[in-house]
């Protein structure tokens, strides 16, 4: 099973991204976006290495006075469409991606550290659809604040390039501005519309 790993045990994605929990103090004072899911867009950032085309999103303050839940579909230069959803609105945690390619399908779920790999198989006698092949592999728990330490430590101490790079951590920044941009842009043009209809009917 082919997996990239960074400091978490588990970091594979692209297409699909999905990240929630329940909305705690310290994030409150910033929207969902810059609280969780710029951590799925870092990741999708280096493993699509490609510039961002263009970005839809939308989103909604639900218990702060941010955005507590947002959706984003962005588009790359490269042809990758990347989804991704981020949630304080929810009573459980939860992180996963999925992966969608021609001949494969990968699920990953963050939390419980598996890769579920579904493939397309030999063809089968008589039927008109390939043998699907599944895969899970599990990942044992790491402490993933001691491995990133360790990393930069190792960095400084060698001059070797670091895994996630200051330019890596700015994409991310970058991205996940444009994507709030957008959400609010969109969230403006919504109630403008919505004013606009009740003054009709109010005619």
């Amino acid at each position: 099973m082919d997996v990239i790993e960074t400091f978490g045990s588990v970091s594979v994605a692209v297409a699909w991204a999905m990240a929630q929990g329940a909305l705690k103090a310290s994030g409150a004072d910033v929207a969902v976006v810059l609280d969780l899911m710029i951590h799925d867009i870092d990741l999708i950032l280096s493993l699509v290495n490609a510039p961002v085309e263009s970005v839809d999103a939308v989103g909604a303050p639900i218990l702060s006075a941010s955005e507590d839940i947002a959706n984003a579909r962005v588009r790359f230069a490269n042809g990758c469409v990347a989804t991704i959803t981020a949630s304080r609105v929810s009573t459980k945690a939860e992180r996963k991606m999925r992966i969608f390619q021609p001949d494969s399908y990968i699920g990953i779920d963050f939390l419980n550290r598996t890769v579920t790999v579904v493939r397309k198989g030999g063809s089968l006698p008589g039927a008109d659809f390939p043998e699907i092949v599944a895969e899970t592999q599990s990942y044992e728990e790491a402490d993933e604040l001691a491995r990133e330490i360790a990393a930069f430590v190792e960095s400084v101490r060698t001059g070797s390039k670091p895994l996630v790079t200051g330019e890596d951590g700015l994409k991310a920044l970058e991205a996940a501005i444009t994507i709030t941009e957008s959400l609010r842009k969109n969230r403006e043009r919504l109630m403008s519309d919505l004013a606009g209809a009740r003054r009709a009917q109010g005619r």
